[in-house]
């Protein structure tokens, strides 16, 4: 792969040219103009992967016109490098033909990694459609975010990026977990309407350093909940094209918009408690799932969270009630969770060696596709109970 850089700004060009370098982007002197009109000249002479930067700052209607031209003579990747906050000036340079748009006054080499990461998997002909991943609970209080936050931050480290999505619409919690401060939240991005793309979805991408891009949900107290499910649907389809995997920390199972999510995902972790109600709640939830939002029951994976507390039902108890294997269970531990929360960190990077980072690694391997067995499951940490609770559940299973 090679570059040629067409910028004006000589330190943004040299800076370009040692940053592409040293990601292994062959780039001579000889390919840095500072004359747009220079480029076809340097394209008839190079092969195919070729990357073209393009100065953002030349004049708005003459670098449309390049662009057109350009991305109709080539098949080379245009790429515009500039500081425009204005999300209908980049959106404009997209539709003429840009491949990508990049903000030179941020980490232009953490931005071109990621840039070359991308393109390599087109050129590769890798899959364009990442995995998505729902998880939603039975209830308030089960972990169901903890739990999708770590599995992104799990599936970031493999796949050097994943997607999350806090489809929380009266308010989610995932930027305060992470201590991220988002400019954009799905709210906005939603209400886009005909103009959602890409581009706009990674300008509404908050980043943590675990490698987690996180769409925001909404401030609580807002506007009120809904959001278009067409909107969803097609912020989910952008997103999957952007990441191997992605994440929706959903709501419930109900709403319109996530009932979108679900229709469109690989998997639904289903979380749920190991107690009597707990157990009466996720038979109706499985039910809504299956037979409403109309996901396959082999899609739906249970998950059973805070396990380990004194009185808790056997896990093999709510195996037999609920028709199906629980693929993890996710351990009640605190001091884990909320030492990370008060850290801005996932409990994986902050304590990875804690029984909760353990778990949701093995449940990753499971999404993942790298295991499926749940004979390693560890036994359950909690003693068997027995008596009048066994007694219910035996009437539950009814």
């Amino acid at each position: 792969m090679k570059a040629i850089i067409a910028i004006r700004d000589a330190a943004l060009s040299s800076y370009l040219v040692d940053v592409l370098n040293s990601l292994g982007v062959a780039c001579s002197s000889q390919c840095v103009v500072s004359d747009v009109n220079s480029v076809s000249t340097l394209l008839s002479a190079s092969g195919p992967e070729v990357l073209v930067f393009l100065d953002a700052t030349e004049s708005g209607a003459a670098l449309l016109e390049k662009l057109e031209q350009l991305s109709r003579a080539t098949n080379a990747s245009l790429i515009v490098a500039g500081a425009s906050d204005d999300p209908g000036e980049v959106v404009s340079f997209m539709r003429a033909g840009a491949k990508e748009y990049i903000d030179s006054r941020g980490d232009l080499s953490g931005e071109i990694s990621g840039l070359l990461k991308r393109l390599t998997k087109r050129y590769d002909g890798a899959p364009s459609s990442g995995k998505l991943i729902t998880v939603s609970s039975c209830g308030g209080g089960m972990g169901a975010s903890t739990i999708a936050t770590n599995l992104a931050a799990i599936l970031a480290k493999e796949a050097d990026a994943c997607g999350l999505i806090d489809l929380h619409p009266c308010g989610g919690d995932l930027s305060p977990i992470l201590q991220l401060e988002p400019d954009y939240t799905i709210r906005e991005l939603a209400n886009k309407g005909d103009s959602l793309d890409a581009t706009l979805l990674r300008k509404s991408l908050v980043e943590h350093s675990c490698g987690i891009r996180l769409l925001a949900a909404p401030e609580p107290f807002g506007e009120g909940r809904a959001l278009p499910a067409t909107a969803i649907t097609r912020i989910l389809t952008l997103a999957r094209r952007e990441f191997p995997y992605v994440i929706v920390d959903g709501e419930d199972l109900f709403h319109n918009e996530q009932t979108a999510a679900l229709a469109e995902s690989d998997l639904v972790l289903l979380v749920f408690r190991l107690d009597f109600a707990s157990l009466v709640r996720t038979q109706k939830c499985i039910h809504q799932l299956t037979h409403v939002a109309n996901v396959a029951k082999e899609k739906v994976l249970l998950v059973a969270g805070r396990c380990g507390q004194p009185g808790e039902l056997p896990v093999e108890r709510a195996e037999k009630v609920l028709g199906q294997a629980v693929t993890e269970c996710i351990p009640n531990d605190p001091l884990a969770a909320v030492s990370a929360i008060n850290m801005g960190e996932p409990v994986i990077s902050e304590l990875p060696n804690s029984a909760l980072a353990k778990a949701i690694e093995r449940l990753a391997l499971c999404v993942s596709g790298k295991s499926n067995n749940n004979d390693a499951r560890p036994k359950q940490l909690s003693a068997r109970i027995i008596g009048s609770a066994a007694s219910l559940l035996g009437i539950a299973s009814m």
